[in-house]
């Protein structure tokens, strides 16, 4: 993969994030709605001397600092040298990526604060022992950190905040340890209200609703090359056409099904995945589409066909077809297909009970420091804060 090519798989992985989630732990962290139009954004001044923007709810404010996006970009900047190289600043893209690099960054600190403040309404808190985890990996995080990284975390000093405010205060040896252990504890509850929120999604899910099928299909078109329907005359010598092949099917003349295709089918779409589309009636997704009057007709004939066998001639929106099954379960695809189901019903469990609450917060940035933080420089560094999260896999106390 060229370095354009890799720029523009991350650039798409960044979308991603920004919709579902914060890393390979959850979804919890990802993007904040600070730029969609759900929240109202007030730009002010009298922001604390660290302080690059607030986050309120009705009844709470948390304070994000400077040193807790520098900790999301470091980890972020890290991700796009993996694949980009050390020159990731470099080359034609390389504006782009330092805008992806800061504004994603800026989004999981907001979704944070954002999943923090919900913890807040919803008397979500961390037991003990899940502070005492979450803290045990921010030690880690800091042995592991490079002079440059922590230089670069610092920033123009690194003032420290309150654990219950996240305010600032004046700072002291310990305060550069206790920001890391606040970012991980934060991180951590953010994580915790997801694994709660969606702790009541039923996850049993039927071989039958998530049956993958697959089959084979030839199209006779009765829709012409300009778009126009065919003529009853037009459509009569194509049922013609389709019913030889029907016949040579039938009488067995040797021909393999593939063979048909390759001689007699107007469409170069032949092979179609077939599964369920969720619990709509009469829906499928049909090579990840969902159906249509073409592709419905099709699925509900494959659904009726067993294993290599043909149907009789039937009628879609795009003209005749023969529908030949050629795998009526595939496990593999089915089990696969059961935790896509599984992962979309939580999402929408947790986006559902996140929206209502996220609208009425208000975000107040510091536009004026967020200009001045810059993007690390350096290529030598330890591992990064969501690897190390990621790969603490902590358990949590769902009530």
């Amino acid at each position: 993969m060229n370095k354009r090519a890799a720029a523009g798989a991350l650039f798409a992985l960044a979308a991603a994030f920004v919709i579902s989630g914060c890393g390979a732990a959850s979804p919890a962290a990802g993007s904040g709605s600070g730029s969609d139009g759900h929240r109202r954004v007030v730009l002010t001044s009298g922001f604390a001397d660290d302080d690059l923007f607030t986050e309120s709810s009705d009844t709470k404010t948390l304070h994000a600092s400077a040193l807790e996006v520098r900790v999301f970009i470091d980890d972020l900047a890290g991700e796009y040298r993996s694949i980009l190289g050390d020159d990731v600043y470099s080359g034609e893209d390389g504006d782009e990526v330092k805008s992806r690099i800061r504004e994603e960054a800026l989004s999981r600190l907001s979704r944070v604060k954002t999943l923090n403040l919900y913890a807040a309404d919803e008397n979500i808190a961390l037991t003990d022992d899940e502070t005492s985890a979450a803290d045990s990996l921010a030690e880690q995080y800091i042995a592991g950190l490079t002079e440059a990284q922590k230089s670069y975390l610092l920033g123009d000093g690194g003032e420290g905040k309150d654990s219950e405010s996240g305010k600032n205060n004046s700072g002291s040896s310990d305060t550069f340890d206790s920001d890391i252990r606040f970012s991980f504890e934060q991180y951590a509850l953010s994580d915790k209200v997801y694994e709660q929120t969606i702790s009541s999604v039923n996850t049993e899910i039927s071989d039958d609703e998530a049956r993958i099928l697959t089959a084979d299909s030839i199209l006779f078109s009765t829709t012409n090359s300009d778009g126009s329907a065919m003529t009853e005359d037009e459509k009569k010598a194509v049922y013609a056409k389709a019913q030889e092949c029907m016949n040579r099917i039938k009488t067995g003349d040797g021909t393999t099904f593939d063979a048909l295709i390759s001689e007699y089918s107007d469409s170069d779409v032949n092979h179609f995945k077939i599964c369920r589309n969720g619990t709509e009636k009469d829906s499928y997704l049909v090579n990840g589409e969902v159906s249509d009057g073409d592709t419905t007709p099709l699925a509900e004939t494959a659904y009726n066909l067993a294993e290599n066998e043909k149907s009789d001639i039937i009628e879609t929106s795009a003209g005749y077809r023969i529908v030949k099954c050629i795998s009526t379960f595939d496990r593999a695809e089915t089990e696969a297909n059961k935790a896509a189901i599984v992962a979309e019903r939580q999402a929408e469990t947790f986006d559902e009970a996140i929206a209502s609450f996220e609208k009425n917060l208000e975000t107040d940035m510091n536009d004026e420091l967020w200009e001045t933080i810059s993007l690390p420089d350096y290529t030598d560094a330890g591992e990064g804060f969501f690897t190390v999260y990621n790969a603490g896999g902590l358990q949590f106390e769902i009530k």
